[in-house]
């Protein structure tokens, strides 16, 4: 294959894939694997969609595939240790992350999916490590700095947890768990008006959002307000419905 025709199918495929036109990325994998049929690009996107779809049995079937005869293809590494992070396949997620980082060191996601793999095997301080690298390549991630801030909380180190957390909700100033996570790092009466001044702006974007409900009642009630935060619990657990203002006009739930 015409190495400028396969790399303006992978550039098409990846522009369909990014704005979620499948269609166009099976044609364009298609047209890869046309005249190749093991080509790792093509069968990637085709994995891909299938990922997209729910067929995560295909997906992994076509991953391995790929691995089999393109062991080093960093791609379907992290993306099969990430199916199988999900599937808290952990002793087999470690060893296609390890290779993937040790091909691509510079490899963010990897080096975040490895923290993770790490933290949920109660290896926080390896975690830190994993996610620091990740930070030093890339800052402007919200999620890797909260990542690393609940690293810090699991080793009770609550000052590096609060300036973590402290950088997630000013890269997201809605990033509600973040907010909720500095709160509880630093425990201060400041810090807890900041965090109800912003899950309320939350709130007034997502009226309907039963995640913030919950975690502003529990900080409404750790902070005193129990009447107030009663009702914000009820509304994250479903029993209330919220309609209208904070605080006010609530609804049963028929």
């Amino acid at each position: 294959m015409n190495t400028d025709t396969k790399q303006g199918n992978i550039a098409s495929a990846t522009e369909c894939y990014q704005r979620g036109d499948a269609t166009g990325v099976v044609a364009a994998a298609r047209r890869i694997l046309e005249t190749a049929p093991n080509d790792p690009d093509g069968n990637y996107f085709i994995a891909l969609i299938e990922l997209e779809k729910g067929a995560v049995s295909t997906a992994i079937s076509i991953l391995e595939n790929i691995l089999q005869r393109h062991p080093d293809y960093v791609d379907g590494l992290n993306t099969l240790a990430l199916v199988y992070l999900r599937q808290e396949r952990f002793s087999e997620t470690q060893p296609l992350l390890r290779r993937a980082i040790e091909i691509a060191p510079d490899r963010v996601e990897a080096l975040l999916n490895m923290g993770i793999v790490c933290r949920s095997l109660q290896r926080s301080d390896d975690a830190v490590a994993f996610v620091e690298r990740a930070i030093k390549i890339q800052n402007d991630i919200p999620e890797a700095h909260f990542l690393l801030g609940n690293c810090y909380q699991d080793l009770n180190q609550q000052e590096p947890a609060a300036r973590a957390f402290r950088e997630a909700v000013r890269l997201n100033p809605d990033f509600i768990e973040a907010h909720f996570n500095l709160w509880k790092a630093e425990s201060t009466k400041k810090n807890s008006a900041t965090a109800i001044e912003a899950l309320l702006r939350v709130r007034e974007k997502n009226p309907n959002d039963r995640n913030v409900a919950r975690y502003l009642g529990n900080l409404l009630i750790a902070e005193g307000n129990l009447r107030d935060g009663l009702i914000e619990t009820r509304v994250g657990a479903g029993m209330i419905e919220f309609s209208s203002t904070w605080g006010a006009d609530f609804k049963l739930v028929q």
